[in-house]
């Protein structure tokens, strides 16, 4: 116990002495996550493929805030809801994102704002 207690002592000392602040990796940015999730499959940032371009979902929610409320799975979606059955699985995987990636999504969507 004395032997754990000093090497975490010891870890902590050099941590600081390094200038170390963080312990866990940075959040993903939007980007990021829009493409691991293979968003980019349905959506494009400016035209509609399979799904409605990110310029019209950020036109129809208005702000961040109405958006993150979809992702959170708190509304109902308002673009295209009659093709919401595909994207339902994938809200679910949306909603299970930490909520700072779901805000660097929403900021990666308004990025395309008209």
């Amino acid at each position: 116990m004395k032997r754990t207690i000093i090497t975490l002592s010891v870890l902590l000392v050099l941590a600081i002495e390094l200038g170390v602040t963080a312990v866990r990796a940075e959040p993903r940015n939007g980007r990021e996550i829009f493409e691991s999730m293979k968003c980019t499959k349905c959506h494009h940032p400016e035209k509609k493929v399979n799904g409605p371009a990110l310029t019209t979902i950020v036109k129809a929610y208005e702000n961040r805030e109405n958006l993150l409320k979809f992702f959170r799975g708190e509304t109902d979606p308002i673009v295209e809801p009659e093709r919401y059955i595909t994207m339902k699985p994938r809200r679910r995987k949306i909603g299970k994102l930490s909520e700072e990636e779901k805000k660097a999504l929403a900021d990666y969507f308004f990025g395309f704002q008209q």
